[in-house]
C-alpha cells in the first residue's frame, strides 16, 4: 500500500515487485474489503489514520 500511497501505478508496482498487474489489483481490492472501503483513497485515509502506512 505503500507503493500506492507513493503515487505508483499498478504496472509500476507490478514492475518493482515482480508481480502481475493483476495480482497487485487483488491485493488492493482485498485490502478494501478489509477495510470497509469503497475508494482507493478512502483505503489511504484509513490506512494513514490508523498509522499504517507513512
Amino acid at each position: 500500500m505503500q507503493l500506492v500511497a507513493d503515487g505508483n501505478s499498478t504496472i509500476d508496482i507490478s514492475n518493482i515487485t515482480g508481480a502481475s498487474p493483476r495480482t497487485i489489483e487483488n491485493h488492493i481490492h482485498k485490502l478494501k474489503n478489509k477495510f470497509k472501503c469503497k475508494t482507493l483513497t478512502h483505503l489511504g485515509v484509513t490506512l494513514l489514520r490508523g498509522k499504517i502506512i507513512k
